[in-house]
């Protein structure tokens, strides 16, 4: 993991994988104080939603799909990693903006990676949605773009548990 000053890093316990980049924690702030059921949005990055609607298709649904369950196979519910912070405010949507950690793994970089996120800075949504759509294709290209059934298969395929 690349230390940072300017930035605070505590531990965390996985409570719920919400989406491809959004999860729910219990944070360590030290000295046995914990806060509970804490929503961490991933910075610098967009998964694709799991719900249609916003000019979403049943294509980009799928896509949002892959991005939780690639994210669940890879956070174990109770398990701990490290969040680091950025900044002291939240989100659009009230959460805390994070980069997580698995040992010295970047989750952020590691899904934009495996095309199942795109970075994010502010862009449009237009702009974002043709990102997704890249991705989809280099998915597909990869031949790793297969039904919902076969996902134990895909993120082995991933890098996955």
């Amino acid at each position: 993991m690349a230390y940072d000053e300017r930035c605070k890093y505590f531990p965390c316990r996985i409570v719920k994988v919400q989406d491809g980049d959004s999860v729910i924690v219990d944070i360590d702030q030290g000295f046995s104080d914990w806060k509970h059921d804490q929503q961490l949005r991933l910075m610098g990055i967009d998964a694709n939603e799991i719900r249609r609607g916003g000019g979403r298709d049943l294509e980009d649904v799928h896509h949002g799909k892959l991005a939780k369950a690639y994210l669940r196979g890879l956070l174990e519910v109770g398990e701990v990693y490290v969040v680091q912070t950025h900044k002291k405010e939240k989100g659009k949507y009230g959460r805390w903006l994070v980069t997580l950690w698995k040992g010295r793994t970047n989750i952020n970089k590691l899904m934009i990676r495996k095309h199942l996120a795109v970075a994010y800075h502010g862009q449009s949504k237009k702009e974002v949605m043709g990102e997704h759509r890249k991705c989809i294709r280099k998915l597909k290209q990869l031949d790793m773009w297969e039904s919902l059934i076969a996902l134990p298969p895909i993120l082995k395929r991933l890098g996955g548990r």
